[in-house]
Formats: C-alpha cells, sequence, structure tokens
C-alpha cells in the first residue's frame, strides 16, 4: 500500500526535475491535504484548508 504522503514526494521530485530538465523551470509542488499526515523532516509541507 501507498499513502498520499508517499505519492506526493515521489511526483514532486518528478515534477521538480522534468519542469527543470524540460522548460529550464523551478516548480515546487505543494501538498494540500489537511486530513493526511504531513511528511517530516526538512523538506516538510505545511497543510492549508482546502
Amino acid at each position: 500500500m501507498v499513502d498520499s504522503a508517499e505519492i506526493y514526494a515521489y511526483t514532486a521530485a518528478m515534477v521538480r526535475l522534468s519542469a527543470r530538465k524540460t522548460f529550464g523551470l523551478l516548480q515546487e509542488p505543494v501538498y494540500s491535504s489537511a486530513a493526511t499526515p504531513m511528511l517530516s523532516g526538512s523538506d516538510a509541507v505545511a497543510a492549508k484548508p482546502d
């Protein structure tokens, strides 16, 4: 099983890489589900109510 935080961590990394390689741009995906526990560590993302 994979939870939403794991999906976010993987896809956010792929979005950053793809945006930089394809368009030369920086993108910072936002994790916005207030119902799911947040990632821990320096890359933690604060939840915002929808």
